[in-house]
């Protein structure tokens, strides 16, 4: 059986970053496999099964999306040499450059909450500082034909 900490961030990871990679080849997919695919990520994080992602699952989720990352556990993540200008991010293995604020090629803790409640949060539409199964799926479907 997967932990729930581990399950957490994982699906943390790929509700976040997938909808991006599906923005970046919208060919590749059709809105009904990405509707299906979100509702089903959506509901594996929200926690507490009321249909929205608040502030805390947010957090939470984010916490061991962290913890999942660190795999050595020094509390912040090494960003890779060469990894600076606005190509960077698209480099193998500088994914975590544009969460470094400080650009001391660490991204601690803060960092990256930081970078990934913004990016979780630009799901949500009616800015209540929640995001519901419709904002998300709107928004992970947000470019993908039809």
């Amino acid at each position: 059986m997967i932990p729930k900490s581990f399950a957490l961030a994982l699906s943390w990871g790929l509700i976040v970053a997938w909808p991006a990679a599906a923005q970046d080849n919208p060919a590749a997919l059709t809105q009904v496999d990405v509707r299906a695919s979100a509702t089903a990520k959506f509901k594996a994080i929200d926690n507490n099964g009321d249909g929205l992602r608040d502030a805390a699952e947010i957090a939470a989720a984010a916490d061991g999306h962290f913890k999942l990352l660190d795999r050595d556990s020094k509390g912040a993540l090494a960003i890779t040499r060469g990894c600076r200008g606005k190509r960077a991010a698209r480099k193998a293995g500088c994914e975590l450059a544009a969460f470094d604020a400080n650009r001391d090629r660490k991204v601690t803790p803060a960092e990256h909450h930081r970078v990934m409640r913004q990016r979780i949060m630009a799901a949500d539409a009616n800015r209540d500082g929640k995001i519901s199964l419709d904002e998300y799926v709107a928004w992970a479907t947000k470019g993908v034909r039809p």
